[in-house]
């Protein structure tokens, strides 16, 4: 529980980084919401026993009574819209601040170490793909508890006014249920987070039949049927401890359900016998009925909704613990000794490199030295370690031992925006960026921008100008299929932007 009240607190926290104004907004109308439904209950009460009484002159309070109710009714029936609009416009505000939290994050690792580890991947995986919906649970469902409690507390101290012993009776009745629905909750979380592999060959097998990158393929082998079979294989699998959970979920609801049916028949007969034997008016006993229907119904769905609130609060526990991890690249600000493209010596000294999680060194007492001028052929068998070298080279990875040296410089001790200007690279598989010709050159040289010159140069030195030339929009074509009236390029067009890029 102490977890979970942490949780809420930092969740509230984002509420107000995303939007102060309408985090006011909610506190303002949720409680208000919650607390309208009592104070009726109470007015209707007055109202029920004065019109029984039928005393002369009640004629005005029976009407100013009415009139109170009215305007509670009028205030509840604004708020209900005002609080769906407050919550969409949180809703959207949220979802752009953690997804900029989580991109600003990723863009801070600098190294691959992160991104090449399977756990990780589950988790960014996890975190990308429910950023856009699981802030709306987090909204709806905070929203729906903060309700509840104000509601259900607020019946509760009505009912002690007939009996204290109920109220307590009701708590004792819902709390198993609390503590009970929260574990299997997480262990339903869990199992979610466990099958994440699975899910992921799932939207693989999917991808390999509905997206353009696997369909030439999938065409020509007529591969349909194997990447369903994998798909339905893989569901099976990740299904299996989830669907066990959810019936778990259901039995618990179903003997709690029953409890609390029978405590409420306790009660009603209970408040029957009082008012046989004349000990109450009809307002209490209209309002005694109501109020223990709307408690149960309230404490019932505060369970409900703290248990889905708690499965969302599971997913932001995860998204503050991305945001606090470690750099995978140590953070230095010693400047670059020497900016001197025309003279430099790059170095491996007795490098030695091992993956995470690998059982063997990739690279073992490496030395070579590059200088200025030198044209380098990187020769070997897969798995020898020429990417790795390179991957080393542009400060990826951070060598176990030994050192990389630049102009006599440790090149891990250098400030690392600053050395990786020094640096271009040609990828085997350039990134295919869904921006306009221009756009996907210049990424490299944000700073050149609005550069024509720098611009037409890498055109030219890249070969593109008769892509350029060709295209209906010149360097401003969008280059992707997936946007009517754009293109895409081919497998060399594309790795020549990347060399323009470089």
């Amino acid at each position: 529980m102490r977890q979970m009240a942490s949780l809420v607190v930092k969740s509230l926290g984002l509420y107000w980084s995303s939007s102060k104004t309408y985090t006011i907004a909610l506190l303002l109308v949720i409680p208000g919401q919650g607390l309208i439904l009592p104070f009726s209950l109470l007015i209707s009460r007055s109202l029920v026993n004065q019109i029984s009484l039928e005393v002369n002159g009640s004629g005005n309070v029976i009407v100013l009574l009415f009139l109170l109710w009215l305007v509670l009714s009028l205030v509840q029936s604004c708020l209900r819209p005002l609080e769906m609009v407050f919550q969409g416009l949180m809703t959207d505000q949220m979802i752009a601040h953690i997804n900029q939290n989580l991109m600003a994050k990723a863009s801070n690792l600098k190294g691959l170490a992160y991104f090449e580890d399977p756990s990780f991947y589950d988790d960014i995986q996890l975190l990308g793909e429910e950023a856009d919906w699981r802030p709306v649970n987090l909204i709806v469902f905070m929203a729906g508890v903060s309700r509840s409690l104000v509601t259900g507390i607020a019946i509760l101290i009505i009912l002690a006014s007939y009996t204290p012993w109920l109220p307590l009776f009701i708590f004792l009745a819902i709390l198993p249920q609390v503590l009970v629905s929260y574990r299997l909750q997480r262990e339903a979380f869990e199992s979610l987070v466990t099958k994440s592999p699975e899910a992921r060959k799932m939207n693989y097998y999917r991808s390999a039949v509905l997206t353009k990158d696997f369909v030439k393929e999938s065409k020509l082998y007529n591969l349909g049927s194997f990447f369903i079979d994998k798909y339905e294989s893989a569901f099976k699998v990740g299904q299996a401890d989830v669907k066990r959970v959810r019936y778990k979920q259901l039995t618990v609801s179903l003997i709690f359900s029953l409890i609390g049916t029978a405590g409420i028949a306790l009660a009603f007969w209970w408040m029957i016998r009082r008012s046989l034997s004349r000990q109450v008016k009809p307002g209490d006993i209209l309002v005694f009925l109501s109020s223990l229907f709307m408690a149960w119904d309230s404490l019932t769905s505060l369970v409900e909704e703290s248990t889905l609130l708690y499965d969302t609060l599971l997913y932001m526990e995860r998204y503050f613990r991305f945001l606090t991890l470690p750099s995978d690249v140590p953070e230095v600000n010693q400047p670059l000794l020497t900016n001197n493209r025309q003279e430099f010596t790059i170095e491996f000294k007795g490098v030695d490199f091992k993956y995470p999680h690998a059982d063997r060194n990739v690279l073992k007492n490496f030395n070579l030295t590059i200088k200025n001028g030198d044209l380098i052929a990187l020769l070997g068998e897969n798995g020898a370690g020429k990417t790795t070298l390179i991957k080393l080279l542009t400060r990826f990875y951070i060598p176990d031992k030994g050192k990389i040296m630049l102009n006599g410089q440790d090149i891990q001790k250098i400030q690392i925006e600053d050395y990786r200007k020094l640096l271009t690279v040609v990828f085997q598989d350039p990134a295919h960026y869904p921006l306009t010709l221009a756009e996907n050159i210049w990424l490299s040289k944000l700073d050149k921008e609005n550069s024509s010159f720098w611009l037409k140069q890498a055109v030219q030195f890249a070969g593109l100008t008769e892509i350029v030339k060709h295209s209906v929009k010149g360097l401003d074509q969008i280059l992707t299929n997936d946007f009517e009236g754009e293109r895409d390029l081919s497998g060399g067009q594309w790795q020549a932007i990347s060399l323009a890029r470089a």
